[in-house]
């Protein structure tokens, strides 16, 4: 933990673009996962995966999980 006496303006100012960045990339790679997700199912509609590629989906949908953390 940073001492109080050492926090400045810029310091602040830093760890907020820094968490701000680290959020936009997260909602970046959240839209690319949903995207993916959406494909997946038409193409399994269309029955051009086989069911026994369901651990794809799996592996999909737990980083989307994780992303919405």
């Amino acid at each position: 933990m940073v001492p109080l006496s050492t926090i400045t303006d810029q310091n602040v100012s830093e760890e907020l673009a820094k968490a701000l960045e680290v959020a936009e990339l997260k909602e970046q790679y959240r839209m690319v996962v949903q995207i993916s997700i959406k494909k997946w199912i038409t193409n399994l509609q269309n029955n051009s995966i086989p069911l026994n590629t369901v651990e794809d989906f799996q592996k999909l949908i737990e980083l989307d999980l994780k992303l919405r953390e």
